[in-house]
């Protein structure tokens, strides 16, 4: 790996560790939304070697706790996976969008499978009463995730994807980011680059 990608991965796991320490509402997030256009804009396995640096390194900092460092090391690795397999068409963006919405309706859910499962509840003969009572108590929380993504990501997946579509073009082309016709280029051009990775 040449110390140019290092860099980049180093830059994507800091900007999604910077993100999640940015916002310190509980469930308003920035993580799934740069997960999202990191996916859209670079190759898949350096979105994904940045995802899962990012999910090691949060239990050094709020501490290890099993519940979420499971859900976060199935969650976001998996949703960085199925944005990169989208199809490069015009509809990719789109898509994405709709793919983050209905993840973060997941997220919830996958929680509390997790949740349960690792508090024995699996062989109770009750194990889906439980899920459902567990979501169910955190409905105000999933509810706040949701809105926010459904606002935030419609919004901005699209620009972030195409500005960052022409930054990785000119990253792979030596001319890094040093040009102020970066942040002026054509929608157009923005979401070539973007479906070219």
């Amino acid at each position: 790996m040449s110390a140019k990608r290092l860099c980049l991965i180093a830059l994507l796991t800091a900007t999604l560790t910077g993100g999640k320490l940015a916002i310190p509402i509980h469930n308003v997030e920035i993580v799934t939304l740069l997960l999202i256009v990191y996916a859209l804009s670079f190759r898949r396995s350096d979105a994904i070697i940045a995802c899962v640096l990012f999910v090691s390194i949060e239990p050094m900092i709020h501490g290890f706790n099993p519940m979420w460092i499971v859900l976060y090391f199935v969650y976001y690795p998996s949703l960085v996976v199925v944005i990169s397999l989208l199809p490069k068409n015009k509809a990719r963006i789109p898509m994405a969008v709709t793919v983050g919405i209905v993840a973060t309706f997941l997220f919830g859910v996958i929680d509390a499978i997790i949740n349960r499962t690792l508090f024995g509840a699996l062989g109770s003969g009750r194990f889906f009463e439980y899920v459902y009572w567990y979501y169910a108590a955190g409905i105000p929380f999933v509810l706040t995730h949701i809105i926010c993504n459904a606002v935030v990501l419609p919004a901005l997946v699209p620009v972030m994807a195409k500005a960052l579509g022409i930054m990785r073009s000119r990253y792979e082309s030596q001319n890094i980011i040093n040009s102020p016709e970066v942040f002026d280029a054509s929608a157009e051009n923005g979401e070539k680059a973007c479906m070219q990775h």
